[in-house]
């Protein structure tokens, strides 16, 4: 599941789907390729390729499990599919054929997520593709193919070309002893990072105006849930989840010491979210006791950020500057964060036999936005 290349198989042949982009994002070109291997005369009427999904949640425990619960709504998110080409009525004949196609995602799509919340609650949003070659007899059924896409939404969150600063008191003894004032500023390489990836920060600090060195920086990963109630209509309350997914204390950090400062953006700060799974969440839904192991597989990584009608999910990056005492105050600074899916890691599955031989055929009209190359008998 979730892979950019899937077949499906009966005693008639196989078919099955190549993409170029194994986690597209809302509005993109998807170049693709359709492969049909008959071992027989096929009734073959046409073949299709379409983009479903949904968005849905469940507020109670449902039955089942995976993808296929009860859920109390769910919502249809797209629905969108093309005929690449009719046959004859002859049908089609034994043999091995090809059909490229061009396949644009709508936009304003929100991003693929699983989630496991709170009490017994459960959330998703799922794409699947398929690829159909459709029978026109009712005894033969059709040859589908299918595959989970991961899709992506486009990030609303600028961070590469600017930096971040923050300004702060500091003191102590509940504010009664000043020690004067540090100022923190960040700088972010990237507007988005996968599920997967390492977030390099830079950080600049000047403690020129302070008399207490920096002794630790903290820094934390959160995550903000926000669910939408629904009673037959929207309602404005949510019920909201903030989790600390991965705290950090850098104690190798250089310290910087009482008035002094870095020379500019020298300081590095690392997040490594490759290890980080969506099992550290696991504190979230320990009330819920019928969830299966493929749910639990399904949250194996960390949801990607997703602006559902139901279910919206961010995250945010807080360091803060530490100096060894207690004070009401700190300088720290509150960096929201864009997650996207990774690129599925299933390796491709499918291996075109030498002895393939094309022979090209007429098409129907092609996709829009983009024409689609002659379908080839292969």
């Amino acid at each position: 599941m979730g892979n950019n290349c899937a077949t499906a198989e009966t005693e008639f042949g196989s078919i099955f789907v190549r993409l170029d982009q194994k986690a597209p994002y809302s509005g993109q070109i998807l170049n693709g390729t359709v492969y049909l291997e008959l071992k027989q005369n096929y009734p073959a009427q046409s073949v299709s390729v379409g983009l479903e999904g949904c968005e849905a949640f469940d507020w109670g425990k449902g039955k089942g499990g995976g993808t296929n619960l009860n859920f109390t709504l769910k919502k249809e998110l797209v629905n969108k599919a093309t005929v690449l080409y009719t046959f004859s009525e002859a049908g089609a004949l034994a043999g091995q054929y090809s059909f490229p196609f061009q396949f644009q995602v709508p936009s304003d799509l929100p991003s693929s997520f699983y989630s496991l919340g709170i009490k017994p609650k459960k959330a998703l949003v799922k794409y699947v593709f398929r690829g159909i070659l459709r029978s026109s007899e009712k005894t033969v059924k059709d040859l589908t193919f299918e595959s989970v896409l991961p899709i992506n939404e486009v990030s609303q969150i600028s961070l590469s070309e600017i930096h971040l600063s923050t300004c702060d008191s500091i003191t102590s003894w509940f504010g009664m002893k000043k020690h004067g004032v540090a100022s923190l500023s960040i700088k972010i390489p990237k507007d988005y990072f996968t599920t997967k990836e390492m977030i390099r920060i830079k950080a600049s600090i000047d403690n020129s105006q302070c008399d207490l060195p920096v002794k630790k920086i903290f820094v934390a990963l959160k995550q903000l849930t926000e669910r939408r109630k629904y009673n037959g209509a929207f309602e404005s309350l949510t019920d909201t989840t903030d989790s600390l997914i991965l705290p950090i204390w850098l104690n190798n950090y250089e310290e910087v010491g009482a008035f002094e400062s870095t020379e500019g953006f020298t300081r590095d700060i690392e997040i490594n979210l490759k290890y980080v799974t969506g099992t550290l969440l696991k504190k979230n839904f320990d009330e819920i006791s019928d969830y299966s192991d493929k749910e639990i597989m399904l949250v194996q990584d960390l949801q990607a950020s997703s602006s559902g009608s139901y279910t919206t999910i961010s995250y945010h990056i807080t360091i803060k500057l530490c100096y060894g005492i207690a004070s009401r105050r700190s300088t720290k600074i509150r960096i929201p964060i864009f997650l996207k899916n990774p690129e599925s890691e299933t390796p491709d599955q499918i291996h075109i036999p030498a002895d393939f031989n094309p022979l090209e055929l007429q098409t129907a009209s092609p996709i829009i936005p983009a024409p689609i190359p002659s379908p080839h008998l292969l």
